[in-house]
């Protein structure tokens, strides 16, 4: 963002103190990037995170809000942290198997927990089946989202705001009030985490599903399958000490691992009088109604974990140990290795066909336009734009050369075109199917 004196492609500042002042004299500006030997400073809004590491010989600050992050939790159920939203530490997802209530964000100003149980596709190891949050931070509300049953799929799901029910008008429906948006309707999975439809997302088209968006700033999204969710928490990192399933948001993967959760106290279940569920449907019995073993990846038959780690050998460090638990906890089905692997290749495949054209993700996604098409058009859109930059056409900065016009596309939050500073790289944004839109 515009800095004094600049016009947002930075501006020169003799130390980071004088850029920290530049920025807490600017509207709007949340955290500096300052460059150690360049001396340039730009000014940040809106930051997210999906690393926490940036690049030598640059500096970046949080001065006023704290960065966005990105929960995601998915089949029986692995949890990608605040810490590692695409599991790419080599650290395996968060994984608990027995069912209960959880607290997946526990601070002195907030509480977001999760509902396990068992389903019959994981009928020995419990998956998400329901999201509640409250706490000071969101002005003492309540929302509860869970499958409450007997059907099966999205009309076996209902939603609670203050113990009344919402959503409950057809489908699709809205509710809004001065502190929730809520939204029941087909929605891309990709379009909040590029891990959203792992197990029972499929790999394309738009699915039944929960928005809801929570001032200041917190958003949940929830992809309903038959007895179970796949669950995607956005919010900023918190000013107090957190800690959970989610992780404790310190940039520190490892220390989010489950054996660190066990000697926290954290993986035992919520006591019935503190959980948010308590006025809620209680849990199906049939969701706490264990059949066969609990499946542990260090018992899983040789033939089975042979077919498993082929299956799942192209994933990401952590996704791939993901993925070959499914396979264990499933008895060795093919298809279930074959859907992780799927669902990811979809994301990765879109962010290596919309790398240079990111700004068009949104609009090819939607359409469903295959991966070499969406180049092809890519590479049309551009050259028009181009051919209209190199003519005399303005850019937002005015009279940028056509150079500079496509160093500055990059991939955005939003669905709209995004011009960005080169130091954006610098940031670890998340990829344009990871984007989250949030309350203003």
């Amino acid at each position: 963002m515009p800095l004094p004196g600049g016009d947002g492609s930075g501006v020169k500042a003799d130390t980071i103190e004088v850029c920290r002042e530049y920025c807490f004299a600017t509207e709007g500006c949340e955290g500096i990037v300052y460059g150690t030997s360049d001396k340039m400073c730009w000014g940040k809004k809106d930051i997210r995170t999906s690393k926490c590491q940036l690049g030598e010989g640059y500096v970046t600050e949080l001065l006023t809000e704290m960065p966005y992050g990105t929960c995601t939790l998915m089949g029986d159920p692995h949890v990608l942290t605040f810490d590692d939203p695409a599991g790419m530490e080599g650290t395996q997802p968060v994984t608990e198997t027995t069912p209960g209530d959880y607290y997946l964000v526990t601070a002195s100003d907030l509480e977001i927990q999760g509902r396990f149980g068992y389903s019959s596709r994981f009928p020995s190891a419990a998956s998400l089946t329901g999201i509640a949050i409250s706490g000071d931070l969101i002005q003492g509300n309540k929302l509860v989202v869970e499958y409450v049953g007997p059907t099966q799929g999205q009309d076996g799901f209902k939603a609670w705001w203050n113990d009344k029910p919402i959503l409950d008008q057809g489908f699709p429906s809205s509710f809004k009030d001065n502190v929730l948006q809520a939204e029941y309707a087909n929605m891309d999975p990709q379009t909040f985490s590029r891990e959203a439809r792992n197990t029972i997302g499929g790999t394309s088209g738009n699915l039944p599903s929960y928005l809801f968006k929570i001032a200041p700033g917190i958003q949940i999204y929830t992809l309903m399958g038959e007895e179970t969710m796949n669950g995607v928490i956005t919010m900023r990192k918190l000013s107090v000490p957190m800690d959970g399933f989610c992780g404790n948001f310190d940039c520190v993967a490892q220390s989010d691992r489950l054996k660190v959760l066990e000697e926290k106290g954290l993986t035992t279940p919520i006591l019935a009088g503190t959980s948010l569920f308590k006025n809620a449907p209680a849990q199906p019995a049939k969701q706490l109604k264990k059949v066969g073993e609990t499946p542990n990846i260090n018992d899983c038959p040789d033939d089975i974990m042979t077919k498993a780690k082929e299956q799942c050998k192209t994933l990401a460090p952590g996704m791939k140990d993901s993925c070959i638990f499914d396979v264990c906890a499933s008895g060795g089905s093919e298809s279930m290795g074959k859907e992780d692997v799927a669902a990811a290749a979809v994301a990765i495949n879109a962010d290596h066909a919309t790398q240079m054209f990111g700004f068009l993700g949104p609009l090819f996604r939607a359409a469903e336009i295959p991966a070499p098409l969406q180049c092809i058009l890519g590479i049309f859109i551009v050259g028009f734009a181009v051919t209209g930059v190199s003519f005399g056409l303005r850019s937002r900065r005015g009279g940028a050369s056509s150079v500079t016009f496509l160093q500055t596309i990059d991939m955005g939050e939003e669905d709209t075109p995004r011009f960005v500073d080169e130091e954006e790289a610098l940031l670890a944004m998340p990829a344009a199917s990871e984007h989250e839109p949030l309350l203003a």
